[in-house]
């Protein structure tokens, strides 16, 4: 069922997902991953650009995989993305801290408790992927509400900061931001340079 505007058209709800084995997997050309893995024919359940319509993609696996490798090469210091913990047993969302000189991210998440992790991964990493590919989680205390200067949209309430952002992203921005100045104030050891 497809409501424009509604949280069931978004996509995202307030807990996280694992989705299973038969959702997309990315193989980096060249990574010890890739090399690790069977090969795969296709990558099932892989969206097309937000700018594509049609039927079949013109170009097919190697369009998605240039748009994906193009995404990976914007992500810096401040960035969310999904990072894949197996001692949580799935993907959560995390926020790159630093990239290191050997292009590793260091990227800080959380469990449900709200205690720091943290992984140093290669930017090409299968560990690593852009935000919304495995999970629709969006972080505690966040509502979805109807936007009120975009008719049949959605905005995401942040009721202890008294605002609504546009964006997952962005909310999941400010949780981070959040959580990094508690953790340094209680003195954890975090790794952002």
């Amino acid at each position: 069922m497809a409501v424009q505007g509604s949280v069931a058209a978004k996509g995202f709800a307030a807990t996280a997902v694992s989705l299973p084995k038969t959702q997309r997997e990315l193989c980096i050309p060249g990574s010890a991953a890739e090399l690790a893995r069977p090969r795969r024919e296709t990558l099932p359940n892989l969206a097309p650009p937000a700018t594509w319509s049609g039927g079949g993609s013109p170009t097919g696996e190697a369009h998605n995989m240039q748009e994906e490798l193009r995404l990976r090469q914007s992500w810096g210091p401040g960035s969310i993305i999904e990072v894949y913990s197996s001692s949580l047993g799935g993907w959560s969302v995390g926020v790159v801290t630093k990239v290191t000189q050997q292009d590793q991210m260091v990227v800080q998440f959380s469990n449900e408790a709200l205690q720091p992790l943290m992984k140093v991964l290669p930017r090409s990493d299968v560990q690593l992927a852009t935000l919304g590919c495995n999970t629709k989680s969006l972080p505690p205390q966040i509502q979805v509400v109807p936007s009120q200067s975009r008719p049949g949209q959605v905005a995401y309430l942040d009721a202890a900061h008294q605002c609504r952002y546009s964006t997952p992203e962005a909310a999941w921005r400010q949780h981070f931001q959040d959580l990094l100045a508690k953790w340094q104030k209680a003195g954890e050891r975090l790794w952002n340079g």
